[in-house]
């Protein structure tokens, strides 16, 4: 059976005695013959920080909202890129300039992170109107993406010079080729001919471990 995990709020839990009996629930899952997949809107670089032995606990990850698959061995599996033109059209809409925090057109703070495989912003922002308007000036120029977003607060994030903005939202900007669901059935395609059960465990779900044992 494969076993597709997401990560933030899933497999990786605040609870430090949950998280560490996921991770111990999935390398018995391994160890009984069982795939195990992380699917992440993480990158390479981001997870080797949150979670620096990933490749000893999983067969294979899915980063950037299925914008890549990658195996245990850092081996490229799959990948839907964004064509470089479409970067630079993106960072001219949503920056005023090329540095890693701009000020925007939407008068929010934004961090940018770039993949080849995804666009992510962070916006620090004063209402969530302002960051929906971003979200919906992207999605109206047509261009061949998705734009998934999510939104929290953190007044202890603020970027240096942001004191006035109380809300901060991610908006990731991916191929339309991508998506988890897509990404996983992919994996699943290329690795077992569909022939294999696959699980897929959200973040509506707790405990993995508790899932993990019903099925061993």
């Amino acid at each position: 059976m494969i076993l597709c995990s997401d990560f933030d709020s899933t497999l990786k839990q605040e609870d430090p005695l949950i998280f560490k009996e996921n991770l111990r629930a999935v390398k018995n899952w391994r160890n009984a013959g069982n795939l195990s997949v992380i699917v992440t809107r993480h990158n390479h670089a981001v997870l080797n920080q949150i979670l620096p032995d990933w490749q000893s606990l999983v067969d294979y990850i899915i980063m950037d909202n299925g914008g890549a698959i990658f195996s245990n061995h850092n081996e490229l599996i799959h990948t839907n890129k964004l064509s470089r033109s479409l970067i630079r059209q993106i960072q001219s809409l949503v920056c005023d300039r090329a540095t890693p925090i701009s000020y925007s057109p939407y008068r929010c703070s934004i961090e940018l992170m770039l993949t080849e495989t995804a666009i992510r912003l962070r916006l620090w922002f004063k209402t969530e109107p302002r960051f929906r308007s971003c979200k919906s000036r992207i999605e109206a120029q047509a261009w061949p993406i998705k734009v998934l977003s999510q939104i929290g607060t953190d007044f202890s994030t603020l970027p240096s010079g942001a004191s006035t903005e109380r809300f901060y939202g991610f908006l990731d900007i991916i191929p339309t080729s991508s998506g988890k669901d897509e990404a996983i059935a992919q994996l699943s395609n290329i690795i077992s001919g569909s022939e294999e059960q696959t699980i897929i465990v959200n973040s509506n779900s707790y405990s993995i471990a508790d899932i993990i044992y019903r099925h061993l």
